[in-house]
């Protein structure tokens, strides 16, 4: 079979790191997992060890530097990306709204709204040589303003509904060169951003305590797997929707 790229933005843990361990099981895939700190993340210097598809890159989603640093270890392998998956993002505010400071606010724009975008604005002529041009942002469900959610996210919800935003228009602009562009929402996975923030959500949401149990959420490896199935089987007609990693559309 011939070789299929993946670039994963955000690997050093939790869904990116799952994403890039599933990935890496064909071997004909080709996957660079990049990590802010990539010496820290003790699963993905493993996974590097074990699988020789595998190719750990340093970057870091504020650093614009580090795009290019990036990219040019990109093109010492290949000059083509078929998958563009940007998991990269932060999760640190869980307060509502006149309570979140203005410093979250922009910390979480800067990260999850503009860093992927300028992201993809770096890796687009690889993306665009690629045999696929798929571009996957792991966005979440509170991103949407029409249903969802009932609960505040203040400065995280706000950020990924701006990510959306732009995700969609991307995706119009795009659409002439047959990129595939989406939005996915991964799931409730238990991940450290999720326990991380069990105080703080239990605080304003006591009936939330559910989720924080077994059964309540689901695995990482278990959202990278169906993130991957879905993924791999997009198809140009589902380009500018936001999908969910079970395969159901999620209203924006």
């Amino acid at each position: 079979m011939a070789k299929q790229v993946y670039f994963i933005a955000g690997a050093s843990r939790g869904i990116g790191l799952s994403l890039a361990t599933y990935l890496s099981k064909k071997p004909e895939n080709v996957v660079f997992a990049t990590a802010r700190n990539p010496s820290s993340s003790s699963g993905l210097q493993e996974l590097s060890k074990v699988a020789d598809n595998v190719h750990v890159v340093t970057l870091d989603l504020n650093d614009e530097k580090t795009f290019e640093t990036a990219k040019a270890e990109v093109l010492k392998i290949t000059d083509s990306i078929d998958v563009f998956i940007c998991n990269a993002g932060i999760s640190t505010a869980h307060t509502q709204i006149l309570d979140t400071p203005k410093e979250q606010f922009l910390s979480h724009y800067v990260t999850n709204a503009l860093g992927p975008i300028l992201l993809i604005q770096a890796f687009y002529d690889l993306v665009k040589r690629g045999t696929q041009k798929k571009v996957i942002f792991v966005s979440s469900m509170v991103g949407t303003i029409s249903e969802y959610p009932t609960y505040s996210t203040s400065a995280y919800g706000q950020s990924k509904a701006a990510l959306n935003h732009s995700i969609r228009q991307l995706g119009r602009e795009l659409a002439e060169e047959n990129f595939i562009v989406v939005p996915v929402h991964p799931g409730l996975v238990g991940t450290e951003l999720l326990f991380g923030a069990k105080d703080q959500y239990l605080a304003n949401n006591p009936e939330f305590a559910p989720i924080f149990a077994p059964g309540g959420h689901i695995t990482p490896d278990e959202s990278a797997e169906k993130l991957a199935i879905l993924i791999e089987n997009l198809k140009k007609e589902d380009s500018n929707k936001f999908w969910s990693y079970d395969g159901t559309e999620v209203p924006w």
